[in-house]
């Protein structure tokens, strides 16, 4: 009888628990192969990774190893900025002064003095990028620095105790656990495969610190993001898609019960800071003003469940607006957590149900899309904010595509947001979905067939060379 490979699955954030193990990602390859799951011991809640007859293990996370790593990872960013757009804009981000100067009084000093030295700090961590990302520094550093990272001892005792023939890891390419896994991997002969968990990954952030040998990518587009940015030959991506959206194509397909009694509109919110309190005041006067088109619909207000802006709607009048009661405590309460992980169940019945969609830019468009639904693009200047949407449409590597799909429309100026709305409106019993599926699949690669089994299969692939 013919053995199993072994492969260790490396779970190294909550954040991966909820789209492989909430969903059926991993049948196929438990069913064959023999696998290991090894997982921090930061993870808030393992249970759906420990569930059943699991073989699992445990290895601690060192906090100050994290840290170090992550100040690496701002080098990278700043050295390599030529390769990505949005590793510029992370940097301006990151050097934005969160306090202004304010006229100068006697009640205004200690304000305008904890800015002054606000931007003081600014100047010196910015210095510090500089240099040490600089031409002549920068090989110094990876040397001193990066070259000279070693793996934990629970990681390095895991490999020795499964002795795998393959690493398999979902990854958002900014992990300090991630990069020690593959250096064990490298130390003792195992190929990686890393599953990109999403699709501004590859170009967001930084280049990879440490490199698994094989990449799967949700797209066509990130595929351009492992060889242009990361420096992959296309030979070692895979597009593999994502799992979490696999239950959604099954999903909208199926009569799914509205979760409200009235029609609506899903205003879907963005993680950056945004004014999105004067858009929702925007959209509601609008609607206000043409009872007739809009009667008896609901603005249903999702806001990001990681959302950066701490303003809420708590005590703004809004005629037409109410929240989506799955995030609506959260909001209310301004709560921080990010280990909150929305249940995925929830998403088919809010999306399937609304007439269209519209808000910031996020990957929830794209899950709008699944179910054929427009999306009106909030990408204007707020006059506020850094990562205003105008900016972020206009700098941010992952949204040069979705133009391509024809049912997202972009608000480049706020008197935009009316025509587009009435657009959406009148145009959502005409959707040519198929059209749609084509279109998106430059983002979102979905060929029918179900996830578990494409990743099997590639798993598969990488163990027979």
């Amino acid at each position: 009888m013919r053995m199993k490979p072994k492969i260790l699955f490396a779970v190294t954030g909550q954040e991966f628990v909820r789209n492989y193990f909430s969903t059926a990602a991993l049948a196929a390859l438990e069913a064959e192969a023999d696998v290991t799951f090894l997982v921090s011991d930061r993870l808030t809640d393992p249970a759906p990774v420990t569930s059943g007859n699991r073989k699992v293990l445990f290895f601690r996370s060192d906090p100050r190893k994290t840290k170090a790593q992550m100040n690496i990872y701002k080098v990278l960013m700043w050295r390599f900025r030529h390769l990505s757009s949005t590793f510029r804009f992370r940097a301006d981000r990151i050097f934005a002064p969160k306090r202004a100067y304010q006229p100068w009084r006697p009640d205004t000093i200690l304000k305008n003095f904890d800015a002054f030295r606000e931007r003081l700090g600014i100047a010196y961590r910015r210095l510090r990028l500089r240099i040490l990302g600089s031409r002549l520094v920068f090989p110094l550093y990876r040397r001193m620095f990066i070259d000279t990272l070693k793996p934990s001892p629970d990681i390095a005792a895991a490999f020795a105790q499964v002795r795998p023939d393959l690493l398999v890891a979902p990854s958002n390419a900014y992990e300090p656990d991630g990069n020690e896994m593959i250096l064990q991997a490298q130390k003792d002969g195992v190929p990686s495969l890393f599953l990109i968990d999403n699709w501004d990954n590859l170009s967001s952030k930084a280049v990879l610190m440490q490199r698994p040998d094989h990449l799967a990518v949700w797209g066509e587009q990130t595929l351009g993001h492992a060889t242009d940015i990361q420096s992959y030959d296309a030979a070692d991506v895979t597009i593999l898609g994502t799992p979490r959206f696999d239950a959604y194509f099954e999903a909208r397909d199926t009569e799914l019960p509205s979760p409200f009694d009235h029609p609506y509109i899903l205003f879907l919110g963005t993680s950056l800071a945004f004014d999105e309190v004067e858009a929702l005041k925007h959209i509601d006067a609008i609607m206000s003003a043409d009872p007739v088109r809009w009667q008896g619909v609901k603005l249903v207000y999702r806001p990001h469940p990681w959302r950066q802006s701490r303003d809420t709607i708590a005590d703004t009048r809004l005629e037409n607006v109410i929240l989506d009661p799955q995030l609506a405590d959260r909001h209310l309460t301004g709560e921080r957590h990010t280990g909150f992980q929305p249940d995925l169940s929830w998403y088919p019945r809010l999306l399937a149900n609304a007439e269209f969609t519209l808000g910031g830019l996020t990957s929830m468009l794209i899950e709008a899309t699944i179910f054929g639904k427009q999306f009106v693009a909030l990408t204007y200047d707020d006059g506020k904010h850094v990562t205003n949407q105008k900016t972020v449409l206009e700098r941010s590597e992952h949204f040069r595509g979705v133009e391509r799909i024809h049912t997202v429309s972009f608000c480049r100026e706020k008197s935009d947001v009316e025509p587009l709305m009435r657009a959406a409106w009148d145009g959502r019993k005409t959707i040519d979905r198929d059209r749609v599926d084509r279109e998106r699949n430059y983002i979102l690669f979905h060929d029918g067939k179900a996830y578990d089994r494409r990743l099997a299969e590639l798993c598969a692939s990488l163990l027979e060379e």
